[in-house]
């Protein structure tokens, strides 16, 4: 996948104005630097959003992070990345090496982020001589450097030969300005130009005048789709096949993942966002406060997808946990696939083995009316695109509106088949007057009734019209949901005499 092609979509997303003049070459700036100097601070900062998770430890970015962000007028696509140690022994730690490797290989511009209060040290020299090999254009930023009383502490750091360092400070925004024009005048050098107003101003008159002329008919919705599950279940493995390269690091130990990590993929003509989520444990078997803000940033996740591809382990069957994982993307409003996941490694499979399997699938998790169950492995590549079209297939069936007569005439057969209770003291049974569809991603129903919710009308036999909704209008994969409200009367006029 071109990295071009993760941008656009990756800017709506992020609440920035996506620019076509601009994407084709939007300039992509890595930084990079040893553990725990501050470059999730940094991303934070630049970005002017909460995006990575920050601590006071090394090693909490592990994967790269992409956002894009405007810096001096200028719309870039900002790359935050692991530590890096010249020399380690943890096998993890050499995989969030070879994730900035990737960074500087991709990276217009990098920014070198050290440590005043540490001053330089062999890991920023190892740095600095890896970025000069790769000839990538090189800011040189100390950060932890608290105002003018610091400053000095920047002298130090002309060893590295990358020029004049720049003194800054991430978490107090202290020559956070400087740094920007710093960035927008190296940009500059390498070619890349800030769009003008008025080039805007010519796009979007073209593009008015194409849509005036009907010239192409509108493209399909982006699918955005979120992979969740316990932790160790292929969860970035799936991301990396599906996108075709090493997007997330991947490694046996659970809980590799700890931010959410966003990519955009192109497939059969549709736009799909995966977001690859870090794992979701059992509440008492969270270790720290940053993997219980992973955790939270998973849930926060949920809210941003359309989709939730529920990863489940072939081998080692259905858990509670994954129930619960299920169950808080269903609950949440999110359409749902499940994602049998590692199915090579099944042994003694034969034509039955995966409608047994999910039968049983669907028997301990009823409540995923519709669901579409795909088996896949990462390893072998097989169905994992099936996926791509299984999610496609829920988002459209959960963006259909459907008419407000049609509703009612299907509220209307389900009175007549089955009438709704009476009313506590038996003088009159409840009753729903008329319905209508108020919302899709989740298709949602508001019931329009002589009581109101809770007050003689037992949920069951809501959740009875709920399902006669869903047997008229479909909504596969996707929860219903269905409210009451007491319908008021306007107060009748009195007659003058």
């Amino acid at each position: 996948m071109m990295l071009s092609r993760r941008v656009s979509g990756a800017a709506r997303h992020l609440g920035q104005p996506a620019r076509r003049s601009t994407t084709a070459a939007l300039p992509v700036i890595a930084l990079v630097g040893r553990p725990n100097v501050g470059k999730s601070t940094l991303f934070n900062r630049l970005s002017r959003q909460r995006l990575a998770i920050t601590a006071d430890q090394a090693g909490v970015t592990r994967d790269r992070q992409f956002a894009t962000c405007h810096i001096a007028e200028r719309v870039v696509l900002l790359v935050d990345t692991g530590g890096f140690l010249s020399a380690t022994d943890d096998d993890l730690l050499r995989a969030a090496l070879r994730q900035t490797q990737l960074a500087i290989e991709e990276a217009h511009l990098v920014v070198l982020l050290t440590d005043a209060r540490q001053g330089v040290t062999p890991d920023d020299f190892a740095l600095a001589d890896l970025l000069r090999r790769a000839g990538k254009p090189t800011i040189a930023a100390v950060n932890k450097v608290d105002g003018g009383r610091h400053e000095n502490l920047v002298f130090d750091f002309y060893r590295l030969g990358l020029g004049d360092p720049l003194g800054i400070s991430a978490e107090h925004a202290y020559g956070i300005n400087e740094l920007q024009e710093l960035i927008d005048e190296r940009l500059s050098g390498l070619g890349f130009e800030a769009p003008r107003p008025e080039d805007e101003e010519e796009e979007a008159g073209a593009d008015a005048q194409g849509d005036e002329a009907g010239a192409a008919p509108p493209e399909e919705p982006m699918v955005r789709l979120a992979i969740i599950g316990r932790p160790n279940v292929g969860k970035s493995s799936l991301v990396n096949a599906l996108v075709g390269e090493e997007r997330s690091v991947v490694h046996a130990l659970p809980g590799t993942t700890r931010d959410s990590i966003d990519s955009e993929l192109l497939h059969d003509g549709r736009r799909y966002l995966l977001i690859d989520t870090a794992g979701i444990r059992r509440r008492g078997k969270i270790a720290d406060a940053v993997e219980s803000f992973s955790v939270m940033r998973t849930v926060a996740s949920l809210s941003r997808c359309d989709v939730a591809a529920v990863l489940l382990d072939a081998v080692e069957g259905l858990t509670e946990q994954d129930a619960h994982v299920a169950g808080a993307a269903w609950e949440g409003g999110r359409g749902v696939v499940l994602v049998v996941n590692k199915w090579d490694l099944v042994a003694d499979k034969d034509t039955h083995t995966a409608g047994t399997f999910a039968k049983r699938l669907m028997d301990e998790l009823p409540f995923l009316v519709g669901a579409p169950i795909v088996f896949t492995s990462t390893v072998t590549r097989k169905n994992i695109f099936r996926l791509l079209r299984h999610a496609a297939e829920v988002r459209d069936a959960g963006a259909v509106r459907f008419e407000t007569s049609a509703v009612n005439q299907v509220l209307e057969q389900a009175q007549r088949d089955n009438p709704a209770p009476y009313r506590s003291g038996g003088a009159s049974r409840g009753k729903i007057f008329y319905g209508a569809q108020v919302g899709v991603l989740p298709p949602r129903f508001v019931l329009f009734s002589n009581v109101g919710a809770g007050q003689d009308l037992h949920f069951s036999y809501l959740r009875f019209l709920e399902n006669r909704i869903r047997d008229a209008f479909g909504f596969q994969g996707n929860p219903v949901v269905v409210s009451l409200r007491k319908r008021t009367r306007p107060p009748r006029a009195r007659s003058g005499r």
